[in-house]
């Protein structure tokens, strides 16, 4: 509509306030977490125990599609299972060789890497610490619709599959389709 101007209301901007006031106080929080967790790594002292929700039908869907798209969603307990895999075999494929993958997913830096947030680990820890089960990482491999060639790409889980390289944990469940998951065990 031409020369629509919204109204905001005075509740419209105190909500937004708070949001906004919310966030700010909780990246504070994520903050001290990092420096928390950077020193405990240092230190040697950072033990977390890892509890994956390996049955697909028990992973909450609702918060995971909010997130991420999939094709076959809605049927994604008949379409998707559970698989744990190699984690550097599935980076080395993924990013085209060892050099690369150590490059992005390094064994011996789990802070300030240029392809991860660092308040998002710090929340993953935090999240972990609490004692709740992870959804595993999604990868999926198909036909890449430029050439004639497949794809492999990670759908959701950058940061934990960082995490588990970074604490030296050989194989991870991930998330695949069933279509796929013979391909993906042979990579």
């Amino acid at each position: 509509m031409k020369g629509f101007t919204p109204k905001i209301t005075l509740e419209d901007l105190e909500r937004l306030q708070k949001e906004c006031d919310e966030r700010q106080k909780r990246n504070i929080e994520l903050s001290k977490l990092e420096k928390e967790y950077r020193k405990l790594i240092k230190q040697n002292k950072l033990h977390l125990k890892l509890n994956w929700q390996n049955k697909i039908s028990e992973i909450d869907t609702k918060y995971l599609f909010s997130k991420v798209t999939l094709p076959d969603f809605q049927d994604f307990d008949n379409n998707f299972c559970v698989q744990y895999l190699d984690i550097d075999r599935i980076l080395n494929f993924h990013c085209n060789g060892e050099k690369s993958a150590n490059k992005i997913y390094p064994k011996d830096k789990l802070w300030s890497t240029s392809h991860r947030n660092n308040s998002n680990m710090a929340q993953l820890i935090e999240y972990i610490k609490g004692g709740n089960k992870l959804c595993p990482p999604i990868i999926d491999y198909g036909p890449n619709q430029c050439s004639d060639s497949d794809v492999f790409c990670f759908f959701d889980g950058n940061h934990r599959v960082a995490l588990c390289r970074f604490l030296n944990i050989k194989k991870i469940p991930f998330i695949v389709r069933k279509l796929n998951l013979e391909k993906i065990k042979n990579i």
